[in-house]
């Protein structure tokens, strides 16, 4: 039995337990010390051509690799449960979802790999459940976190899938087609709609960001460097000027402001971006002079839980 909120997993040798943060051991009965835990902000970076996840503090940029090349992660996009404080990803050598700690231990798969190339992953932190397209397969599946067998297939024969983000707050999954944006309720489960069309000025769109308060979408078309913003129903689109120049492979909310992923540059070397929402400004956060990265697919941004070595 797991304790102390610790979820019993299925393994291929059975079961285990995935402990809560904070707590350790075989059944999740060894705790931690909760004044020593403080939150730092991080951001996670994947290249898939290194097939290797980095990290670092958001604000200091100095990456670090999470797994060796022995361990090679082709992972196409990554997500944080906060509530959790657990780190998911893809991985496209084995068409596998893993979630592990924020540096990537004590990983589990919460897949089976019955789909190819998973490009894209929402979680649904309140209900414990997770949504993924599947670029290669052209499907949205959805997975309890907890039950790799429970993968059910809700749209199948879709045109490149590309992106899924979720609305916890309303109960909205929106996904991308080719050149398309769509909403479906996955409460009442009605049939979904389509938000925006305009293909093929924008084809590929590699990467979707809400923010529900100010009643925002934006979107991000890498190979045609767009970034068009729209509201959550799909009306009033429009083109953020300044960021026209920048072929923009992610884009992410986080407290107040955009933080994307810009490859473009002629020298072929990666740049972050910050654009603040309040000041309408444009800030180049790192630059990767030294070539550290390949290519890179995705960012995360999140809030991780740390223990004070104090």
């Amino acid at each position: 039995m797991c304790l102390n909120g610790g979820e019993c997993l299925k393994t291929a040798a059975g079961h285990q337990c995935d402990c809560s943060f904070g707590y350790t051991g075989v059944n999740c009965a060894i705790a931690g010390d909760d004044d020593a835990v403080t939150g730092e902000d991080k951001i996670f970076l994947t290249d898939i051509t290194a097939r290797k996840v980095y990290v670092a503090v958001l604000g200091i940029y100095t990456f670090t690799a999470l797994n060796e090349d022995d361990d090679p992660i082709e992972a196409w996009d990554i997500a944080f449960d906060e509530t959790k404080q657990k780190l998911y990803w893809t991985n496209k050598t084995d068409n596998k979802i893993y979630r592990g700690n924020w540096d990537m231990t004590e990983r589990i798969p919460v897949s089976h790999g019955n789909y190819s190339d998973p490009t894209s992953i929402s979680i649904d932190e309140s209900r414990g459940q997770i949504y993924c397209a599947y670029l290669g397969d052209q499907v949205i599946t959805r997975i309890d976190l907890d039950d790799p067998d429970s993968e059910i297939n809700l749209f199948g024969q879709l045109t490149r899938p590309s992106a899924v983000e979720l609305d916890e707050t309303n109960g909205y999954l929106y996904f991308t087609q080719t050149g398309r944006v769509y909403r479906w309720n996955y409460i009442s489960e009605s049939n979904y709609d389509k938000l925006y069309s305009n293909y093929p000025d924008v084809n590929d769109i590699d990467a979707i960001a809400i923010e529900v308060p100010a009643n925002r979408l934006s979107v991000c078309d890498y190979g045609n460097a767009k970034v068009i913003t729209m509201d959550l129903n799909g009306n009033d689109p429009k083109e953020v000027a300044i960021l026209s120049d920048y072929k923009i492979s992610d884009i992410l909310l986080y407290k107040g402001a955009y933080y994307m992923s810009h490859s473009g540059a002629e020298d072929g070397q990666m740049t972050l971006l910050k654009y603040a929402l309040d000041s309408e400004s444009l800030l180049n956060v790192f630059n990767d002079s030294d070539h550290l990265f390949g290519d890179v697919k995705k960012i995360q941004v999140a809030n991780v839980a740390m223990l004070s070595l104090n």
